[in-house]
């Protein structure tokens, strides 16, 4: 046996197997790594449609509380006069939505929900009076389209959220 040629064969025999597994520990590593951009990116997304779900759900809340109190008002007159803090509850929550940008929207269900909740707040401009102003008698259907609009808004987020979570 040549002894020096069999030390040269295991050497290279040798570095061939620690080559291997360096490469199998890279590619493992490389995996795992993307692995977990994967969930960060995931993550994120899920983050940025529950903001969004927050926003629009807060605003068909606010929306259903003031159709509420508006709906149980006395009528003065011909006119019912909603509590200040009420108008302005449903006025904060309506401008939160409105300055959400649809183009900024993570899914495009996202954009769509909140396009549904701007137009359902563009309609009722003038229709959320400042304080001190009452409904007349004619006032439920255009807040009932705003309550329902917002509402139907808040569920399609809900939707996609779960849709979302569910991708995980």
């Amino acid at each position: 046996m040549d002894t020096p040629g069999y030390i040269q064969t295991a050497a290279a025999v040798v570095q061939a197997i620690g080559s291997v597994w360096a490469i199998r520990a890279a590619t493992n590593i490389a995996s795992r790594q993307a692995d977990r951009d994967q969930q960060a990116r995931r993550q994120n997304l899920c983050d940025r449609v529950g903001v969004v779900e927050v926003m629009i759900a807060g605003a068909a809340r606010a929306a259903q509380e003031y159709w509420n109190h508006v709906n149980m008002l006395p009528m003065v007159g011909r006119v019912k006069v909603p509590n200040p803090v009420q108008v302005t509850n449903v006025r904060v929550a309506m401008n939160i939505v409105s300055v959400i940008r649809p183009e900024q929207a993570p899914t495009a269900e996202t954009a769509r929900a909140i396009l549904m909740a701007q137009t359902a707040v563009s309609d009722s401009v003038g229709y959320i009076f400042l304080d001190g102003h009452g409904f007349e008698e004619d006032w439920s259907p255009r807040l009932v389209a705003l309550r329902d609009t917002l509402g139907r808004a808040a569920e399609l987020m809900t939707t996609e959220l779960l849709r979302v979570k569910g991708a995980e």
